[in-house]
């Protein structure tokens, strides 16, 4: 432990003579610690944690993709889906888009989204265990 105590020291002493380098390897640390955290903290929301789903292993995502139009499924799509599907139990759909929002001020570009269906019944989930989803 005497050991760790006389290197801190001499380490402290070696920085203090040219503070210059010290400034540089203190905030060179700092921003390692930050981006470290910061890239983990994503990791952890997207990767780690399950999604609030009661069976997520059920859920399967369907996307359409279209060779001739920029957007891909349709609401006639969708509701073929639905009604003619029998090998799932129920099926959701969302689309999202960009708003522009105007009032007092400028106009302000917002992405936003709505559903077609009961996607909170569908997937046996609550509006309250997503923070960002408004009910109207």
């Amino acid at each position: 432990m005497q050991a760790l105590f006389r290197d801190l020291r001499f380490g402290a002493r070696r920085l203090a003579t040219s503070p210059g380098l010290a400034i540089v390897a203190i905030l060179t640390l700092a921003v390692a610690i930050g981006t470290n955290v910061a890239i983990f903290s994503v990791m952890s929301a997207l990767l780690l944690r399950p999604f609030p789903y009661r069976q997520p292993e059920q859920l399967v995502s369907i996307q359409v993709k279209d060779e001739t139009t920029d957007h891909g499924g349709t609401l006639l799509r969708y509701e073929l889906l639905r009604d003619r599907a029998r090998a799932f139990e129920s099926i959701a759909a969302w689309a999202n888009d960009d708003f522009d929002l105007t009032g007092v001020g400028e106009p302000r570009a917002s992405a936003g989204g709505a559903r077609l269906s009961e996607l909170f019944r569908d997937t046996r989930c609550e509006a309250a265990d997503w923070p960002h989803v408004q009910r109207r």
